[in-house]
C-alpha cells in the first residue's frame, strides 16, 4: 500500500490541480496533503473517499490503479471467501474459532497481493446494497490483525449476525457501528464483549 500517495498525486495531476487547489477543496492544509502524497501520513477510508469524490473518480478506479501497479511486481495469491455479509442484523452461517477467526469451508477464493504480511486474511461477499459506495456482489478482504482507526469499515460479529459497518470509536472501551445506507439506529457495543472486530482491508468489485 506504499504507493497510495503516488496514485493520489497522479490523479491530482490528471485533473490539472496543484497541491494548493486540491488541499483547499478537501479542507486540508497543503502540508497535510503533501504528507499524504509522500506516504508520511496514513490515509483513512473516509479521507480516501473524499479525495476520490473531489477528483471525480470512483473509489474502485483508485484501488484498481493501486493493485495494478503492485501486480506488475508481485504475483497474486488466493484469499478464501468464507461467507456473506451486509450491514443488516441477519443470521450468517459462518463458523468461528475460539480465537475469533472464521473456520467455515471456503465458498470460493479471491486473488490479491502476496506482499500482505498476515496469513489470516479472509474475504466475504457483500449481498445487498446497504453500504454506499459498495454494491451487492463486491468482495471485502479482511485483515483480522490490523489496527482499527476511527471511521474505518469493519467486520463485526454481533450475536449471530456478521455485519459490515463503519466504526465510530467513542472511548477506549466502547464504539458504535453505522450503516451508511440504512435507517437502522447505530449499534453501540463494548470492546470487551465483542469477540470479532476486524478491519476491512480492501474492497474488490466482481
Amino acid at each position: 500500500m506504499e504507493n497510495i500517495g503516488e496514485i493520489i498525486k497522479k490523479f491530482r495531476k490528471n485533473k490539472g490541480l496543484n497541491q494548493q487547489e486540491l488541499a483547499k477543496k478537501l479542507g486540508l492544509t497543503v502540508q497535510s496533503l503533501c504528507r499524504m502524497e509522500t506516504g508520511k501520513n496514513k490515509i483513512h477510508t473516509q479521507h480516501l473517499e473524499e479525495i476520490c469524490d473531489v477528483l471525480g473518480i470512483h473509489v474502485l478506479e483508485f484501488w484498481n490503479e493501486v493493485f495494478g501497479q503492485n501486480k506488475k511486481e508481485e504475483p497474486s495469491r488466493d484469499i478464501p471467501i468464507v461467507g456473506y455479509v451486509n450491514s443488516q442484523t441477519k443470521s450468517r452461517n459462518i463458523i468461528w474459532s475460539n480465537e475469533g477467526l472464521p473456520v467455515s469451508n471456503p465458498i470460493g477464493v479471491v486473488s490479491t497481493l502476496t506482499n500482505m504480511p498476515d496469513t489470516n486474511f479472509y474475504a466475504l461477499i457483500i449481498d445487498d446494497n446497504t453500504m454506499d459506495p459498495f454494491e451487492a456482489g463486491w468482495i471485502v478482504v479482511v485483515d483480522p490483525n490490523a489496527e482499527i482507526q476511527n471511521r474505518d469499515h469493519v467486520i463485526v460479529r454481533h450475536n449471530e449476525s456478521v455485519l459490515l459497518r463503519r466504526i465510530v470509536i467513542e472511548d477506549k472501551t466502547s464504539f458504535s457501528l453505522h450503516a451508511t445506507k440504512s435507517f437502522e439506529t447505530p449499534l453501540k457495543l463494548s470492546r470487551l464483549r465483542t469477540k470479532v472486530l476486524h478491519k476491512a482491508w480492501c474492497f474488490v468489485a466482481r
